[in-house]
């Protein structure tokens, strides 16, 4: 069973979805608002990398896809690993 939620941040609408994988939940988002990366979907933050995606509950999912949504709307830059010059 998928937990899914629909928000808005900064005047940009986005969904989140919980989904069932290797017995734990996936969070994913989608962007459908005008602006703020608008049709960008993903399953993780590669803005704030996490070594597993796969959270123990929907709640988790949830929160954490919604993190990764809000992180794509505000154009929060990038990890890349080094810090930067």
């Amino acid at each position: 069973m998928n937990a899914a939620i629909a928000d808005v941040h900064l005047g940009v609408r986005f969904t989140v979805e919980a989904v069932p994988c290797d017995g734990g939940f996936e969070g994913r988002f989608a962007i459908l608002g005008p602006g703020g990366g608008a049709g960008e979907r993903g399953r993780d933050d590669s803005y704030r990398p996490t070594m597993d995606n796969v959270w123990a509950t929907p709640r988790e999912a949830l929160t954490y896809a919604t993190e990764a949504a809000h992180h794509a709307i505000e154009g929060v830059r990038a990890f890349k690993g080094t810090p930067e010059s």
